[in-house]
């Protein structure tokens, strides 16, 4: 595997690092609303953070000669859904005070529209950690695939191959 070929598929994690750290405006904007202001802070470094590590991987630019084999996506999907997931974790970690492998699985549960869970008492839990844990899923159902097919082809990546590495329909459909 090349250089440009890492380049570029950090590149790429950089892009929806970014756009992870700005989906979670919205739960500072529902915590806002509900005035609870004491979660607030756990928003703010979490998108801070992962906005800055995104901004870190694409700040070289995309590389011109990079072309992505199919185990290449193969690997961008992978490292796409351990890389969100980690920093998805952060605001769960910070709010809950629980401990970041089970922030993990929820992030991972949410992300791949698992719904599994291991939080326990939801109905005090925080509006920013609801609304956050209901982005997560929405984020993992159609957020990731829409984007991809969608960004992809922009970065001159084939995003359909990305997507079929996704699905589990290996039919012959288009």
């Amino acid at each position: 595997m090349s250089i440009a070929v890492l380049r570029l598929i950090g590149f790429i994690l950089g892009i929806f690092l970014i756009t992870l750290a700005v989906s979670m405006v919205i739960p500072m904007f529902t915590l806002m609303v509900y005035d609870r202001s004491d979660d607030l802070s756990a928003f703010l470094w979490s998108s801070l953070i992962t906005f800055v590590c995104g901004l870190a991987l694409i700040v070289r630019g995309r590389p011109e000669v990079a072309q992505l084999r199919p185990r290449d996506m193969y690997l961008l999907t992978t490292a796409s859904w351990v890389v969100v997931c980690a920093f998805a974790a952060l605001p769960m970690v910070l709010i809950h005070h629980i401990s970041y492998t089970d922030a993990f699985f929820e992030t991972m549960s949410g992300i791949t529209t698992t719904g599994s869970t291991i939080l326990t008492g939801l109905d005090t839990a925080s509006p920013g950690l609801l609304i956050w844990r209901s982005m997560l899923h929405w984020l993992g159902g159609i957020g990731f695939i829409g984007m991809a097919v969608a960004i992809l082809p922009l970065l001159r990546v084939g995003g359909m191959r990305l997507f079929q590495t996704e699905s589990s329909d290996w039919s012959e459909k288009v």
